[in-house]
């Protein structure tokens, strides 16, 4: 059975519709989404359609999928339609963060490593999916998804929640002092890890 991680802040609001896939090897490529990491495009339309089937919605639901570049480009999606879904030509161009007030409209952010966000304005009903890449946090994607959940739609800090979903930790993730100094200015950002040099 396919199996969702959801957020217990956002399962409050039941007209928020949001789940968090996890890898399985019951499915094809352990479950994967991505139709851009070159797997079989009709094994990743089959996971993404029994993704959508298991969602159980009662209405027809649309699907948004970005072109992610790491970047702190973030789009707006006026129209009620499918794009990237399934086929990634047509997927929203250069972008890491997505923000609709449209019901019925999926907003679809793909990581590995990196971390995925959702972001929810409980009063106006705007929501965002932002893909949150050292690069992007480094951009503040966050902080300026937020500003412009702001003046686009009037929203308030205050009555937006947020939902951080699993990413890679430090267990397991190292990176060179070319990365690390971004965040130096943070405290706490990292943690530096002694070698031996003999």
């Amino acid at each position: 059975m396919l199996d969702f991680y959801r957020f217990e802040n956002l399962q409050e609001y039941p007209s928020l519709l949001h789940a968090v896939s996890q890898k399985s090897a019951a499915y094809p490529f352990a479950f994967s989404l991505a139709l851009h990491t070159g797997e079989e495009p009709e094994k990743i339309i089959s996971n993404r359609t029994l993704l959508s089937e298991t969602l159980g919605s009662k209405n027809t639901l649309h699907y948004v999928v970005a072109n992610q570049t790491h970047s702190d480009n973030i789009k707006i999606i006026t129209e009620l339609e499918n794009r990237g879904w399934k086929e990634s030509i047509d997927a929203v161009e250069n972008c890491d963060a997505l923000i609709t007030n449209l019901p019925n409209l999926i907003l679809t952010i793909l990581t590995a490593d990196c971390v995925p966000i959702l972001l929810y304005d409980t009063k106006k009903k705007v929501v965002a999916a932002v893909h949150a890449g050292w690069k992007g946090t480094k951009a503040e994607i966050v902080k300026k998804t937020v500003k412009k959940m702001q003046s686009e739609f009037g929203c308030e800090a205050k009555d937006i929640v947020a939902g951080i979903a699993p990413s890679i930790g430090a267990c397991c993730y190292e990176v060179g002092e070319d990365v690390a100094e971004h965040f130096f200015h943070l405290p706490k950002s990292f943690k530096k890890k002694m070698t031996n040099t003999c």
